[in-house]
Parts: structure tokens; C-alpha cells; sequence
């Protein structure tokens, strides 16, 4: 089957960006020029999926030392990063991750040796069959100043365009890194698993060997935890019913907990896995459990990432009080007047956007670094009616849930991480583990609710340490609570 996804598009956002950024003209001075300079394109033989952790974490391909950023030509802020250092010590271009607009869209700075703006680039992910398309369209700033005559004006554009051509050069030379450093990672599989109600699951899935680690939620995911493949290990992602690239269903039939069992079992035997390690990733802990609690000689280990409680209340009524602070009621207006004003109308993936940009701000200590979480708006799932059914009908049945008998039972190892600056509350986590034998906590501090984005490497090591049989570093066993006292 043909599956083509639009992951990114930049090109327009970057066209209207420039016309308010060219500059009042002077009497006597000669025009700053901005012009399309060059297009590049790189096929990669992988998803776009393992690509576009690349992209966003540029340090991880692209030599040099990250620096901090903010202010710039356009008012972006965000982190740049140094790429390939010249002799001089000055980098040849910058890699800015900045909100230029709303809702990831970042531009490579082409900066010359002597600290001079030569322009900048914008890209685009376009994924056909699980081969992706990376397109950078570079843009060339000739900033002359006030005052030049003619021909001094026409030489330092000749000298801007020499320079502009050789920050391309190695641009080029950087794209070719990126091919080759992806292509050489794991192995990667997609395909489809279809439930006993006629529903097909997209998973993906890297690595080899008996040992497999499933993981829900693949579009939030992505390729994060990739680095756990090995020729023993297999990583496995799949979309929960209604979500990614999975079938779209009715509400009655999307992944709520009704699903959360059946549907990893369906994954568990296209894989060909016997045992699984299963993972869950904030509401997807509950269907991690789920799957645990009811096929307990399929899972080896179980691993809950940044949970909700183990039930309803008082944990998810405080995990909504703590969220609200955090919201910005400015740009909610700001969001509800555009919407009133119709500037998303046929454009549901632009108002899925922006409304993401909104509320991932909310999840991230840092609310700069909100972009790294990957972009789920490319898929019918997540935008309009689809997703606003889900919501709602998930809610309504969390209001039912209470799995603390279940866990005075349970026996398998289970390892709970929670971040301190997180949303769902510390209380919660330690109720998952409470009282288990099996069971430990890592807090890490000073973290929100993505530790795969946040501190991947931190994560990888501690999930590799319960992968192999121990605890990371930090776990800690939870006393079981004192029994409350008869009145």
C-alpha cells in the first residue's frame, strides 16, 4: 500500500516572513537583496519518522559546540547550534531552532566566516513508501550599508555571493552526513496488524532479535528510543486505534480501555514476539497496564513514563490544577479570535498546529524547547472532528477508573519515572508503585512531561539499566501508604 505524508512545510511561512522583514529604504542607500538562491533535495531510504530526530536535534549530525541564542534579525529566540567551526574560530552557518512562526518552523542560518548574515534556509520532510525527501530551500541576505557608491555596492555583492556559494557548498556536505548517518541506524520495518473487529494497526518496528520493547503512541514517539535497538533487541511502536497512521474508527470503537488489551496482543503476535517489555507514555500508561495486568506471561517488564495516576481522582482533578497556571490566557485569545475570524477555515492541519504549539508549551519546563516534540497534525486522526471525539469519550471513561486493587496483585517488575516538573502529579507515580517488590520510582529533576525529548540520553541509560535485568541509577522503592484510620 502507498502511504505518502507531508511531515513538514515551511516554504510559504518563510516567503511571508520575508516581505515584513525587508528593510525601509534610505535616500543613497542600495536595497537589501534577499533572493532564493538554491533548492537542495536528499533521498533518505528511511521513514521520515527516523529522520526527523535529525533534524530537530541538529548537535546529534552537525559538528561543533551549542551555543545560546536569542533575539537575532527576526526576533526569534531559541537555541543555534555551531556547526563546523573554521580555522578562525568563527562557525560558517548556525542552525537556529526558534519560533519564527507558529508551530515548528526553524531555518539554518548561513552566517560567512566574519560573523556576516549571508541568508538562511527552510525544509521540508515528504515521506512516499518509507523513503523520505528532505527538501532545504536556500535563501541568500546581501545586508549592504548606507551610503555605497555604485560599484563599491556591485563588489560586496560579488564578495557576498563567492561567500554565499561556499556556505553551500558545505551545506551540501552536511545534507550528504545526514543521509549517510541515518541509513546506517537499525533496521526499520512498517506494516499493519488487523484486530478481531476488522481495525488495522499501524506499528513500525527497528532492531532484531527475540528481545522486543513495545511501546504505544508511536506518533508521539517517533524514533526517540530507537538507540535501544541492537541485534538482539527490537523496538516496536504502533498507533493506538483512531490515532497516527492507524485506521480511523467511530468513537465507539476507538482505543479507549475497553481496547487497551486487546490491541498490543494483535501487535505482539505480528512481530512474532513471545515476551514483550511494554512501555506507556502518560495517558498510554494506562493501556500499558492494562496489557500487563491481563497478559502478565507476555510481558516481561513493564515501564510507565511520566504517568497519570493509577486512578481518576484526586490525580487527574490535580494534574488539571497544575496545568492551568501554565497556560497563557493571551495567546488562548489570541488563538479563539483568529479562529472566530475564520483564518483556519479549510485548513484543519494549520489549526491542529497552532493549537498544539499552544498547549505542548504547557508540558516543558522550558517552553522554548516545546518544538522537539514531534508534529501528529499531518494525520486525519489528529485534526477536527476525529480528534474531538476522542477527548471527550476518553475523559468520560476515566472517570471510571481505579486500578489500585489490581496492583496489590500484580507481580511483575515495574519501573515508574516521573519528572518533577511535570503536570501529573509526584503522588500518582508513587501510588503505581507502592508497597511493590518490584516495583521502583526515578525522579528526574527538573524534567516535564517528554523525557524522551527532554533527556534522552538520560532515559536511554535508565531504560537499558531495566532492560537488562536492574534498576537505574535513582530508582527507589515506595513504602506502601499507612492504611487509613477507622473514624
Amino acid at each position: 500500500m502507498t502511504v505518502a505524508r507531508r511531515v513538514r512545510r515551511t516554504l510559504p511561512h518563510a516567503v511571508a516572513l520575508m516581505a515584513t522583514l525587508a528593510p525601509a529604504q534610505s535616500p543613497g542607500q542600495v536595497p537589501d537583496a534577499t533572493h532564493l538562491m538554491a533548492q537542495r533535495t536528499v533521498t533518505i531510504e528511511r521513514s521520515a519518522m527516523a529522520v526527523w530526530p535529525y533534524i530537530v536535534e541538529p548537535s546529534s549530525w552537525k559538528q561543533g559546540n551549542r551555543l545560546t541564542h536569542a533575539g537575532g534579525p527576526w526576533g526569534a529566540s531559541g537555541e543555534v547550534f555551531a556547526a563546523r567551526p573554521a580555522a578562525g574560530g568563527a562557525p560558517d552557518y548556525y542552525v537556529v531552532n526558534a519560533e519564527l512562526v507558529p508551530y515548528r518552523r526553524r531555518a539554518m542560518k548561513l552566517v560567512g566566516t566574519d560573523g556576516t548574515l549571508m541568508g538562511f534556509a527552510t525544509y521540508s520532510l515528504e515521506e512516499h513508501d518509507g523513503r523520505t525527501t528532505v527538501r532545504y530551500d536556500v535563501f541568500a541576505e546581501t545586508r549592504l550599508p548606507a551610503g555605497l557608491t555604485p560599484g563599491a555596492a556591485d563588489t560586496a555583492r560579488a564578495r557576498a555571493a563567492v561567500a554565499q556559494r561556499t556556505s553551500v557548498q558545505r551545506f551540501d556536505a552536511e545534507l550528504a552526513a545526514l543521509k549517510r548517518l541515518v541509513e546506517a541506524g537499525p533496521p526499520e520495518r512498517t506494516g499493519y496488524a488487523t484486530t478481531p473487529d476488522g481495525v488495522r494497526l499501524w506499528y513500525r518496528e527497528v532492531g532484531r532479535g527475540p528481545d522486543v520493547v513495545l511501546v504505544n503512541a508511536a506518533n508521539y514517539f517517533a524514533a526517540s528510543l530507537d538507540a535501544l535497538a541492537s541485534d538482539t533487541r527490537r523496538v516496536v511502536t504502533y498507533d493506538i486505534r483512531g490515532r497516527g497512521r492507524t485506521d480511523s474508527v467511530p468513537p465507539d470503537k476507538m482505543g479507549i480501555l475497553e481496547f487497551d488489551a486487546i490491541d498490543p496482543e494483535v501487535i505482539r503476535q505480528a512481530v512474532g514476539a513471545e515476551k514483550v517489555t511494554m512501555v506507556g507514555w502518560s495517558g498510554g500508561a494506562l493501556a500499558a497496564y492494562r496489557y500487563a495486568e491481563q497478559f502478565p506471561a507476555r510481558v516481561a517488564r513493564l515501564v510507565l513514563l511520566t504517568p497519570v495516576g493509577p486512578r481518576f481522582s484526586p490525580w487527574w482533578e490535580d494534574m488539571r490544577k497544575n496545568s492551568a497556571p501554565r497556560m497563557d490566557p493571551a495567546l488562548q485569545k489570541q488563538m479563539a479570535a483568529r479562529v472566530a475570524a475564520g483564518e483556519f477555515a479549510g485548513d484543519e492541519v494549520a489549526r491542529c498546529r497552532n493549537g498544539a504549539w499552544m498547549g505542548l508549551r504547557t508540558n516543558w519546563p522550558d517552553s522554548t524547547q516545546w518544538y522537539r516534540a514531534p508534529d501528529v497534525c499531518d494525520s486525519p486522526n489528529e485534526i477536527g472532528s476525529r480528534y474531538n471525539d476522542f477527548v471527550p469519550r476518553l475523559i468520560a471513561k476515566l472517570g471510571l477508573f481505579d486500578f489500585r486493587e489490581g496492583l496489590s496483585r500484580f507481580g511483575l517488575p515495574l519501573l515508574v519515572v516521573h519528572g518533577d516538573r511535570d503536570n501529573p502529579p509526584l503522588g500518582g507515580s508513587r501510588e503505581w508503585v507502592a508497597g511493590m517488590a518490584q516495583g521502583r520510582l526515578l525522579v528526574m529533576p527538573g524534567m516535564g512531561h517528554w523525557p524522551q525529548y527532554e533527556r534522552p540520553a538520560e532515559l536511554l541509560a535508565a531504560l537499558r539499566a531495566f532492560l537488562d535485568g536492574g534498576w537505574p541509577t535513582g530508582a527507589v522503592a515506595v513504602p506502601k501508604a499507612p492504611a487509613a484510620k477507622a473514624p
